[in-house]
């Protein structure tokens, strides 16, 4: 692992280029959606023209990915950065898939995956 990043924030532009063949939007606390997001983070949301299904980037305390029930989280630093990255491009680019674990009645999420 690298040095922590002081502020995630800062990885919002490169983040948004990395994207720029996509269509996305930026959400703040302030829309009742997104009122989950800590003040002063955003959430990169990656709209699919596919379907209703949209991958969520949160910069909050760390990094969090979703995308359908997939969600993981990514510790904030160069390291965890970079695997973000990977599977970002990954899922996009339809090289990666997501598994989620479910158990009992009523079903309980147990985690999930990109593979």
């Amino acid at each position: 692992m690298g040095e922590d990043f002081d502020n995630k924030l800062d990885k919002l532009q490169e983040l948004c280029d990395l994207l720029s063949n996509y269509k996305y939007e930026l959400h703040y606390r302030d829309n009742c959606e997104y009122e989950y997001l800590e003040e002063g983070s955003v959430c990169i949301t990656i709209l699919n023209p596919y379907s209703e299904n949209k991958m969520y980037i949160d910069l909050e305390e760390e990094f969090t990915l979703s995308y359908g029930a997939y969600h993981e989280h990514f510790y904030p630093d160069r390291d965890g950065y970079n695997e973000m990255v990977k599977t970002i491009n990954g899922i996009l680019d339809n090289e990666l898939c997501s598994a989620t674990m479910y158990s009992g009645q009523p079903l309980k999420w147990l985690g999930s995956t990109a593979i």
